[in-house]
C-alpha cells in the first residue's frame, strides 16, 4: 500500500485523464454540429427594419422569453403554448410548428421547404434568408418572411398579456402591409438621398449681379508640367470667358494648385471684375485664404495669393465638389492629356466643351 501522497497523486492523474476525455468528447460533439454563425450573419444583412434584425438574432441565440427559455433561468411559469395543447412553448414552436403558425405560413404564399418546416429554428430561418435571394419569386413574397415571424411573435405576446389574438389571415395581411409600408418608405428615403447627392454635385450659379470663377488644375510627375484654367460664368450659367495656361518645371501637385489660383486671381484682376466668387476643389487653399493665421504652414505659399485679395471687397471663395468643378478641371487636364500647351484667354466656352457647360446651366425656376 502506497503512501497518502502517492495515492493522492494517482487520484489526481485519473481525474485529469477523465476531464481531458470529457473535454475532447464535448469538443468533438461541438465540431460535428453545424455552426450558427453564418445564419446569424445573414440575418444582420436582411433588408428589413433594425428591430426585426435584433428579433431574429434573439430567436437564433435563444434569447426570446418563451417559457422553455425562462425555465432555464429559474423562472417558473405555465410551460404550455398559449395557442395549442403543446406542453412546452419553444421558440421554433411559436414561429413555425404551432398549428397557428402553420396556418399562417400556408396562407402567406411563401414557398415551404420540402417536407415542411423542421424542428430546428436555425434551419428554418436560414431557409427564409435563402428564399429572399431567389429572384424567380416575386419581391413582395421574398421580403415578407421576417415580417411574418415578427407579427407571429407580437401575436403571441398580445394573446399572453391581453387575451386577444389575430386570426391567421389577419397575421398574414398585417405582415404584408407592414413590409409594404416599410419598403415604400425606404424607396422614398433612397430617392431623397439620390436627389441630395445629385444636388450636391451640381454646379451652383452665383447670385444675380455676381460672377463665379471656377478654377481647375492638373499636374503630372512624369514631365513636371501643370495645367491651369478658369471659367467665368454669370447667374444664368452662361460662360463669359475662360482661360487656360501651361506651366513647365512644376515640382509638385501642391505647386500646381498655387499656380492655378494665381492665374485665376491675376486674370480677374486684369479683366477688372469686382464681384466674383472663386470656386475650386482645393479646400486647404480656401481655408488658408480666409483664415491665414490658422494655417501657418501655408502662409509662405499663399502670400502672393493674399496680395491679390487685400483690396477686393467684392471677391469671395467657396468650395466646389469635384464633379461640379468638372468643366474647369477638364480644360486644365487637356494641357497634359491632349498636349494643349498654348496659353490664352477667350470669350465664351471652348467649342469642345460647350455641351458640358450648357448641361451645367441651372434649370429655369431653380
Amino acid at each position: 500500500m502506497g503512501t497518502y501522497k502517492e495515492w493522492n497523486l494517482l487520484c489526481q492523474n485519473r481525474y485529469e485523464m477523465m476531464s481531458r476525455k470529457k473535454h475532447n468528447s464535448l469538443f468533438l460533439q461541438a465540431e460535428m454540429q453545424p455552426s450558427v454563425n453564418p445564419v446569424i450573419e445573414k440575418c444582420w444583412k436582411i433588408k428589413t427594419t433594425p428591430k426585426i434584425r435584433v428579433f431574429l438574432w434573439k430567436a437564433l441565440t435563444g434569447s426570446l422569453a418563451v417559457t422553455e427559455r425562462l425555465k432555464t433561468r429559474g423562472i417558473h411559469c405555465n410551460s404550455g403554448c398559449s395557442f395549442c395543447s403543446a406542453e412546452t412553448e419553444e421558440i421554433n414552436h411559436i414561429l413555425f410548428e404551432c398549428p397557428q403558425a402553420r396556418q399562417v405560413w400556408a396562407l402567406s404564399n411563401v414557398p415551404s421547404p420540402q417536407g415542411g418546416f423542421c424542428g430546428s429554428v436555425f434551419q428554418n430561418i436560414s431557409y427564409l434568408t435563402e428564399i429572399g435571394k431567389r429572384e424567380a419569386i416575386p419581391e413582395e413574397i421574398r421580403a415578407v418572411g421576417p415580417w411574418i415571424l415578427w407579427v407571429l411573435w407580437k401575436n403571441r405576446n398580445v394573446k399572453l398579456f391581453e387575451g386577444k389574438m389575430f386570426l391567421p389571415n389577419e397575421v398574414v395581411a398585417k405582415a404584408y402591409d407592414d413590409a409594404r409600408q416599410w419598403s415604400v418608405a425606404q424607396h422614398r428615403t433612397e430617392r431623397m438621398k439620390e436627389k441630395t447627392v445629385e444636388a450636391k454635385h451640381q454646379w451652383v450659379p452665383p447670385e444675380v449681379g455676381r460672377f463665379k470663377c471656377n478654377i481647375g488644375f492638373a499636374w503630372t510627375k512624369r514631365t513636371y508640367i501643370a495645367g491651369a484654367s478658369w471659367v467665368l460664368r454669370d447667374a444664368s450659367g452662361s460662360v463669359i470667358c475662360h482661360s487656360r495656361r501651361a506651366f513647365t518645371q512644376v515640382g509638385s501637385c501642391f505647386d500646381a494648385k498655387v499656380l492655378s489660383w494665381e492665374w485665376a486671381l491675376q486674370g480677374m484682376q486684369d479683366l477688372r471684375y469686382q464681384h466674383v466668387t472663386f470656386a475650386a476643389s482645393t479646400m486647404e487653399f480656401i481655408n488658408a485664404l480666409y483664415e491665414p493665421q490658422l494655417w501657418p504652414s501655408l502662409t509662405g505659399h499663399i502670400a502672393g495669393l493674399l496680395s491679390f485679395t487685400t483690396d477686393k471687397v467684392g471677391w469671395d471663395m467657396s468650395y466646389e465638389e469635384p464633379r461640379a468643378n468638372f468643366g474647369a478641371s477638364k480644360i486644365a487636364k487637356s494641357v497634359i492629356m491632349k498636349n494643349r500647351r498654348r496659353s490664352y484667354v477667350a470669350q465664351g466656352a471652348p467649342k469642345w466643351m460647350e455641351a458640358v457647360f450648357e448641361k451645367e446651366k441651372p434649370l429655369r425656376g431653380d
